[in-house]
């Protein structure tokens, strides 16, 4: 995978302190498009983990609350395809957020789903 390959895991912690450079608006809204899908492709789910992976090292809480964390069945479905892809040598999205130092609240709440 290449290193600009949104499947590429996480960077060091201050790639994730970088400002961002993305419309927030288009990238919540293509995750909320993938929200309302009840089935997904492959191709779709590395998709929609490549974006809440950019979301999560710009620290864009916000975002990341809405798109990942509102809908439950989503976050479980999205967190156990991380979870299985062996690109990702067994990180977690747990992982993914814990190196980017997110609000408590955002780690309580993905601990409750």
């Amino acid at each position: 995978i290449s290193d600009t390959s949104p499947l590429t895991p996480l960077k060091t912690t201050e790639a994730c302190r970088a400002s961002h450079h993305y419309q927030h608006n288009h990238t919540t809204a293509m995750i909320n498009n993938y929200n309302n899908q009840v089935t997904m492709s492959s191709v779709k789910v590395m998709r929609a983990i490549g974006m809440l992976l950019q979301i999560i090292e710009q620290q864009d809480w916000a975002t990341f609350q809405s798109a990942a964390l509102s809908n439950p069945a989503y976050f479980l479905a999205i967190t156990g395809a991380i979870e299985n892809c062996p690109q990702y040598n067994g990180m977690t999205l747990l992982h993914a957020v814990a190196r980017c130092n997110p609000p408590s609240e955002i780690v309580a709440e993905m601990l409750k789903i």
